[in-house]
Protein backbone atom coordinates (compact mmCIF):
# COMPACT_ATOMS: atom_id res chain seq x y z
CA UNK A 1 0.00 0.00 0.00
CA UNK A 2 1.27 3.18 -0.54
CA UNK A 3 2.11 5.92 1.92
CA UNK A 4 -0.02 8.58 0.38
CA UNK A 5 -2.87 6.53 -0.35
CA UNK A 6 -3.61 6.76 4.12
CA UNK A 7 -2.68 10.89 3.67
CA UNK A 8 -5.94 10.47 1.20
CA UNK A 9 -7.87 8.37 4.51
CA UNK A 10 -6.48 10.98 6.83
CA UNK A 11 -8.00 13.62 4.73
CA UNK A 12 -11.26 12.34 3.97
CA UNK A 13 -11.57 11.32 7.36
CA UNK A 14 -11.47 14.78 8.50
CA UNK A 15 -13.85 16.27 5.51
CA UNK A 16 -16.06 13.81 6.20
CA UNK A 17 -16.86 13.96 2.21
CA UNK A 18 -14.94 12.27 -0.84
CA UNK A 19 -15.57 14.92 -2.80
CA UNK A 20 -14.13 17.79 -0.31
CA UNK A 21 -10.85 15.92 0.05
CA UNK A 22 -10.59 15.32 -3.72
CA UNK A 23 -10.82 18.99 -4.16
CA UNK A 24 -8.11 19.81 -1.09
CA UNK A 25 -5.71 16.83 -2.14
CA UNK A 26 -6.28 18.25 -5.75
CA UNK A 27 -7.15 14.98 -7.63
CA UNK A 28 -10.70 12.84 -9.44
CA UNK A 29 -13.25 12.17 -7.32
CA UNK A 30 -13.68 8.91 -9.08
CA UNK A 31 -9.78 8.75 -8.74
CA UNK A 32 -10.29 8.86 -5.08
CA UNK A 33 -13.14 6.66 -4.53
CA UNK A 34 -11.13 4.43 -6.41
CA UNK A 35 -8.20 4.67 -3.94
CA UNK A 36 -10.40 4.12 -1.04
CA UNK A 37 -12.08 0.69 -2.22
CA UNK A 38 -8.74 -0.41 -3.46
CA UNK A 39 -7.52 -0.29 0.02
CA UNK A 40 -10.72 -1.69 1.56
CA UNK A 41 -10.16 -4.32 -0.97
CA UNK A 42 -6.91 -5.13 0.69
CA UNK A 43 -7.27 -4.83 3.78
CA UNK A 44 -10.79 -6.50 4.00
CA UNK A 45 -12.55 -4.22 5.74
CA UNK A 46 -15.23 -1.44 5.48
CA UNK A 47 -13.26 1.93 6.30
CA UNK A 48 -16.07 4.33 5.16
CA UNK A 49 -19.99 4.41 5.28
CA UNK A 50 -21.95 6.73 2.39
CA UNK A 51 -24.38 8.57 3.79
CA UNK A 52 -26.62 11.20 2.24
CA UNK A 53 -24.28 13.81 3.88
CA UNK A 54 -20.49 12.27 3.19
CA UNK A 55 -19.20 9.65 4.59
CA UNK A 56 -18.23 8.56 8.12
CA UNK A 57 -16.19 6.18 9.69
CA UNK A 58 -16.80 2.15 10.70
CA UNK A 59 -15.87 1.20 13.64
CA UNK A 60 -13.08 -1.03 11.81
CA UNK A 61 -12.16 2.41 9.97
CA UNK A 62 -11.67 4.55 13.46
CA UNK A 63 -8.98 1.57 14.18
CA UNK A 64 -7.96 2.12 10.72
CA UNK A 65 -7.67 5.92 10.24
CA UNK A 66 -5.58 5.70 14.05
CA UNK A 67 -3.14 3.27 13.05
CA UNK A 68 -3.06 5.71 9.49
CA UNK A 69 -1.95 8.77 11.37
CA UNK A 70 0.53 6.88 13.61
CA UNK A 71 2.25 5.44 10.30
CA UNK A 72 2.13 9.22 8.36
CA UNK A 73 3.67 10.35 11.51
CA UNK A 74 6.07 8.20 11.65
CA UNK A 75 6.89 8.19 7.81
CA UNK A 76 7.40 11.69 8.07
CA UNK A 77 9.65 11.36 11.24
CA UNK A 78 11.92 8.93 8.98
CA UNK A 79 12.35 11.64 6.17
CA UNK A 80 13.79 14.38 8.23
CA UNK A 81 15.92 12.15 9.94
CA UNK A 82 18.47 13.58 7.18
CA UNK A 83 19.44 17.00 6.65
CA UNK A 84 20.06 16.23 3.45
CA UNK A 85 16.42 15.61 2.34
CA UNK A 86 13.89 18.06 2.17
CA UNK A 87 11.14 18.25 5.03
CA UNK A 88 8.12 16.69 4.04
CA UNK A 89 5.73 19.71 3.86
CA UNK A 90 1.72 20.45 4.82
CA UNK A 91 0.01 22.51 1.99
CA UNK A 92 -2.51 24.95 3.76
CA UNK A 93 -4.93 26.06 1.70
CA UNK A 94 -6.97 29.56 3.13
CA UNK A 95 -9.64 31.19 0.87
CA UNK A 96 -9.91 35.12 1.29
CA UNK A 97 -11.16 37.63 -0.31
CA UNK A 98 -8.61 40.43 -2.40
CA UNK A 99 -7.79 42.86 0.21
CA UNK A 100 -7.32 40.47 2.77
CA UNK A 101 -5.06 38.22 0.39
CA UNK A 102 -3.19 41.33 -0.93
CA UNK A 103 -1.96 42.09 2.82
CA UNK A 104 -2.45 38.69 4.43
CA UNK A 105 0.19 36.88 2.06
CA UNK A 106 3.46 38.00 2.92
CA UNK A 107 2.31 38.70 6.40
CA UNK A 108 1.58 34.77 6.93
CA UNK A 109 4.23 33.27 4.50
CA UNK A 110 6.72 35.04 7.20
CA UNK A 111 5.26 33.70 10.19
CA UNK A 112 4.95 30.14 8.86
CA UNK A 113 8.66 29.94 7.65
CA UNK A 114 9.56 30.05 11.71
CA UNK A 115 7.35 27.14 11.88
CA UNK A 116 8.58 24.13 13.04
CA UNK A 117 7.62 21.86 9.35
CA UNK A 118 7.76 25.47 7.42
CA UNK A 119 4.24 24.49 6.34
CA UNK A 120 3.38 25.67 2.62
CA UNK A 121 0.62 28.28 2.32
CA UNK A 122 -1.74 27.93 -0.82
CA UNK A 123 -3.65 31.66 -0.54
CA UNK A 124 -7.04 31.23 -2.92
CA UNK A 125 -8.65 34.49 -4.02
CA UNK A 126 -12.33 35.05 -4.38
CA UNK A 127 -15.24 37.34 -4.50
CA UNK A 128 -16.06 38.29 -0.15
CA UNK A 129 -19.44 36.75 -0.88
CA UNK A 130 -18.34 33.48 -1.92
CA UNK A 131 -15.75 32.42 1.29
CA UNK A 132 -18.70 31.10 3.07
CA UNK A 133 -19.86 28.42 -0.02
CA UNK A 134 -15.66 28.52 -0.74
CA UNK A 135 -15.02 26.67 2.42
CA UNK A 136 -18.69 24.65 2.69
CA UNK A 137 -17.46 23.40 -1.11
CA UNK A 138 -14.03 22.13 0.34
CA UNK A 139 -11.47 24.37 -0.83
CA UNK A 140 -10.01 24.88 2.36
CA UNK A 141 -10.95 25.01 6.16
CA UNK A 142 -9.94 28.63 7.06
CA UNK A 143 -11.73 31.80 4.99
CA UNK A 144 -11.33 35.23 5.90
CA UNK A 145 -14.33 37.25 4.43
CA UNK A 146 -15.79 40.66 4.48
CA UNK A 147 -19.45 41.81 4.36
CA UNK A 148 -21.06 44.51 4.18
CA UNK A 149 -24.58 45.05 6.97
CA UNK A 150 -26.57 43.78 4.09
CA UNK A 151 -24.93 40.90 3.78
CA UNK A 152 -23.69 40.40 6.88
CA UNK A 153 -26.18 38.27 8.67
CA UNK A 154 -26.64 36.08 5.62
CA UNK A 155 -23.46 35.12 5.83
CA UNK A 156 -23.48 34.28 9.52
CA UNK A 157 -26.41 32.01 9.54
CA UNK A 158 -25.00 30.42 6.40
CA UNK A 159 -21.64 29.79 8.55
CA UNK A 160 -24.07 28.60 11.60
CA UNK A 161 -26.26 26.48 9.34
CA UNK A 162 -22.65 24.40 8.07
CA UNK A 163 -21.38 24.22 11.97
CA UNK A 164 -18.82 26.57 10.57
CA UNK A 165 -17.32 28.66 13.84
CA UNK A 166 -17.61 32.28 12.46
CA UNK A 167 -15.84 35.26 13.85
CA UNK A 168 -16.09 39.06 13.42
CA UNK A 169 -12.53 39.98 13.53
CA UNK A 170 -12.12 43.83 12.21
CA UNK A 171 -14.56 46.48 11.35
CA UNK A 172 -13.13 48.39 7.85
CA UNK A 173 -15.23 50.86 5.34
CA UNK A 174 -14.52 51.30 1.18
CA UNK A 175 -13.28 54.60 0.56
CA UNK A 176 -12.70 56.04 -3.17
CA UNK A 177 -8.72 56.17 -4.41
CA UNK A 178 -7.62 58.48 -6.92
CA UNK A 179 -4.38 59.21 -7.90
CA UNK A 180 -3.38 63.13 -6.71
CA UNK A 181 -3.54 64.59 -10.15
CA UNK A 182 -7.11 63.96 -10.23
CA UNK A 183 -10.00 66.55 -10.00
CA UNK A 184 -11.47 64.37 -7.10
CA UNK A 185 -7.81 64.78 -4.95
CA UNK A 186 -8.76 67.34 -2.68
CA UNK A 187 -11.75 66.69 -1.95
CA UNK A 188 -12.36 64.67 1.64
CA UNK A 189 -15.50 63.07 1.12
CA UNK A 190 -17.43 62.22 -2.35
CA UNK A 191 -20.86 60.96 -2.72
CA UNK A 192 -20.94 58.21 -5.22
CA UNK A 193 -23.43 59.97 -6.87
CA UNK A 194 -20.58 62.01 -8.34
CA UNK A 195 -18.44 59.48 -9.57
CA UNK A 196 -20.37 59.73 -13.17
CA UNK A 197 -17.44 61.15 -15.05
CA UNK A 198 -15.11 58.80 -13.57
CA UNK A 199 -13.65 55.96 -15.19
CA UNK A 200 -13.46 53.24 -12.46
CA UNK A 201 -10.89 50.40 -12.48
CA UNK A 202 -12.64 47.49 -10.64
CA UNK A 203 -11.01 43.54 -10.26
CA UNK A 204 -13.07 40.82 -11.36
CA UNK A 205 -14.37 39.96 -8.01
CA UNK A 206 -15.89 43.48 -7.48
CA UNK A 207 -19.76 42.67 -7.04
CA UNK A 208 -22.33 43.32 -9.51
CA UNK A 209 -24.60 46.53 -10.04
CA UNK A 210 -27.48 44.28 -8.14
CA UNK A 211 -25.68 44.07 -5.06
CA UNK A 212 -26.56 46.08 -2.38
CA UNK A 213 -23.75 47.30 -1.18
CA UNK A 214 -20.85 48.79 -3.00
CA UNK A 215 -21.96 46.76 -6.06
CA UNK A 216 -23.98 50.08 -6.68
CA UNK A 217 -21.07 52.11 -7.28
CA UNK A 218 -21.11 50.49 -10.91
CA UNK A 219 -24.48 51.80 -11.71
CA UNK A 220 -23.46 55.65 -11.34
CA UNK A 221 -20.38 55.27 -13.07
CA UNK A 222 -20.65 55.81 -17.27
CA UNK A 223 -17.27 53.64 -17.90
CA UNK A 224 -15.47 50.78 -15.80
CA UNK A 225 -12.38 48.46 -16.80
CA UNK A 226 -12.22 45.16 -15.39
CA UNK A 227 -8.82 44.06 -14.26
CA UNK A 228 -7.35 40.27 -12.83
CA UNK A 229 -5.93 41.62 -9.60
CA UNK A 230 -5.82 44.86 -7.09
CA UNK A 231 -2.09 45.38 -8.14
CA UNK A 232 -3.24 46.19 -11.88
CA UNK A 233 -5.83 48.61 -10.43
CA UNK A 234 -3.51 50.81 -8.56
CA UNK A 235 -1.41 50.81 -11.15
CA UNK A 236 -4.12 52.03 -13.63
CA UNK A 237 -5.38 54.22 -10.83
CA UNK A 238 -1.66 56.16 -11.25
CA UNK A 239 -1.11 55.82 -14.72
CA UNK A 240 -4.21 56.01 -16.77
CA UNK A 241 -5.97 58.28 -14.10
CA UNK A 242 -8.67 56.01 -13.47
CA UNK A 243 -10.49 56.21 -10.21
CA UNK A 244 -11.21 52.35 -7.66
CA UNK A 245 -13.65 51.86 -4.72
CA UNK A 246 -11.82 49.56 -2.36
CA UNK A 247 -11.60 48.69 1.20
CA UNK A 248 -8.91 50.76 2.77
CA UNK A 249 -7.44 47.39 4.27
CA UNK A 250 -6.14 47.04 0.40
CA UNK A 251 -3.90 49.97 1.26
CA UNK A 252 -2.41 49.39 4.39
CA UNK A 253 0.83 49.88 4.04
CA UNK A 254 1.10 51.42 0.62
CA UNK A 255 4.04 53.94 0.56
CA UNK A 256 2.03 55.56 -2.65
CA UNK A 257 -1.09 56.34 -0.08
CA UNK A 258 1.85 58.16 2.53
CA UNK A 259 3.78 59.71 -0.72
CA UNK A 260 0.65 61.29 -1.69
CA UNK A 261 0.44 59.84 -5.28
CA UNK A 262 -2.83 58.16 -4.35
CA UNK A 263 -5.34 59.51 -2.59
CA UNK A 264 -7.83 57.67 -0.54
CA UNK A 265 -11.58 60.06 -0.12
CA UNK A 266 -14.32 58.59 1.66
CA UNK A 267 -17.49 58.05 0.12
CA UNK A 268 -21.20 58.45 0.67
CA UNK A 269 -24.25 57.52 -0.91
CA UNK A 270 -24.17 53.49 -0.11
CA UNK A 271 -23.33 51.32 2.86
CA UNK A 272 -19.56 51.40 3.01
CA UNK A 273 -18.87 49.94 6.16
CA UNK A 274 -17.56 46.41 6.11
CA UNK A 275 -17.16 43.84 8.82
CA UNK A 276 -13.79 41.37 8.36
CA UNK A 277 -14.48 38.02 9.45
CA UNK A 278 -12.65 34.53 10.01
CA UNK A 279 -14.79 31.60 9.31
CA UNK A 280 -13.23 27.62 10.06
CA UNK A 281 -14.62 24.37 9.34
CA UNK A 282 -14.71 22.97 12.92
CA UNK A 283 -16.57 19.78 11.45
CA UNK A 284 -13.16 18.22 9.98
CA UNK A 285 -11.32 19.32 12.93
CA UNK A 286 -8.09 21.50 12.00
CA UNK A 287 -4.71 19.81 12.02
CA UNK A 288 -1.57 21.86 13.94
CA UNK A 289 -0.10 23.98 11.03
CA UNK A 290 -4.33 25.05 10.34
CA UNK A 291 -4.94 25.94 13.58
CA UNK A 292 -1.57 28.37 14.14
CA UNK A 293 -2.43 29.63 10.80
CA UNK A 294 -5.72 30.94 12.24
CA UNK A 295 -3.78 32.39 15.55
CA UNK A 296 -1.61 34.21 12.65
CA UNK A 297 -4.61 35.47 11.15
CA UNK A 298 -6.46 36.91 14.46
CA UNK A 299 -2.76 38.46 15.92
CA UNK A 300 -2.62 40.39 12.42
CA UNK A 301 -5.89 42.07 12.54
CA UNK A 302 -5.23 42.72 16.34
CA UNK A 303 -2.15 44.37 15.96
CA UNK A 304 -4.02 46.51 13.16
CA UNK A 305 -6.45 47.44 16.08
CA UNK A 306 -3.74 48.55 18.31
CA UNK A 307 -2.56 50.94 15.30
CA UNK A 308 -5.43 52.32 14.80
CA UNK A 309 -5.88 52.94 18.20
CA UNK A 310 -2.74 54.38 18.61
CA UNK A 311 -3.81 57.32 15.99
CA UNK A 312 -1.85 55.54 13.07
CA UNK A 313 -3.17 56.31 9.31
CA UNK A 314 -3.76 53.13 7.13
CA UNK A 315 -1.44 53.95 3.85
CA UNK A 316 2.23 54.52 5.73
CA UNK A 317 4.87 51.92 6.77
CA UNK A 318 3.69 50.61 10.05
CA UNK A 319 2.14 46.59 9.72
CA UNK A 320 1.87 43.98 11.90
CA UNK A 321 5.70 42.62 12.21
CA UNK A 322 5.99 39.02 10.86
CA UNK A 323 8.25 38.50 13.98
CA UNK A 324 5.65 40.00 16.42
CA UNK A 325 4.72 43.76 17.41
CA UNK A 326 4.10 46.69 15.10
CA UNK A 327 7.07 48.05 13.17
Amino acid sequence: MRTEYLEYLLEVARTRSISAAAKKLFIGQTTLSAIINSVENELNVKIFQRTHRGVKLTEHGERVIAIAEDMVEKNRQLLNLSADITPVRRNIPLVAYPSACSVLALYLSARLRQAKDEPTLSMLECASNKVVSSVANGMANIGVGASGHAEFFNNQYTAHNNGFAFEPIYNDRFCLCVSGRSRLAEKDCVDVSALGEEHLAVTEHHPSSSSTSVGCVLRYARCFSVFNNMGVVKRAVLAENMAAVLPRLSFFNDDRVASGALRLIDLTGFETGLTNFILVNQKVGLNACEKQLTEFIREFYQELEQREKAGCLAGNSILPNPSGGVQ
